[in-house]
């Protein structure tokens, strides 16, 4: 009965709700195999207001998580760097090294606020 009433819940919420290419919503979210899944990912759609696609995309990842590969294990050096410059800049910071002596910094925002901020700071 409960999962009747969260369906009709979110068919009454979200199913109403059409994006801007005209599709609905609550179909990706009613297409999820439980409760729980339907309810957190729309309290996340709630949240970071998510597209159809945005939602579509998590319901399938739900629904078929990838297979979890294992990442080596990064540098003492490496992870510590990461974490100072994390620091610096209010936000995650991810440094990848090639076999080559080449990498990539990778610094995550997650508003337009953050990378105004980011931007800020890398200008200094």
């Amino acid at each position: 009965q409960d999962s009747v009433a969260i369906q009709m819940f979110i068919s009454m919420k979200m199913g109403l709700t059409r994006r801007s290419n005209g599709h609905l919503l609550g179909g990706a979210l009613l297409n999820l195999p439980g409760e729980n899944e339907q309810i957190e990912l729309y309290k996340r759609i709630l949240k970071n207001g998510l597209s159809v696609r945005q939602t579509e995309a998590f319901a399938k990842e739900v629904k078929q998580p990838k297979a979890v590969q294992q990442k080596p294990k990064k540098e003492a050096g490496v992870a510590s760097l990461e974490s100072q410059l994390g620091g610096y800049f209010e936000a995650p910071v991810a440094i990848n090294l090639g076999s080559n002596g080449k990498g990539k910094i990778q610094i995550s925002f997650a508003s337009d606020e953050d990378l105004q901020r980011i931007i800020s700071k890398l200008n200094d």
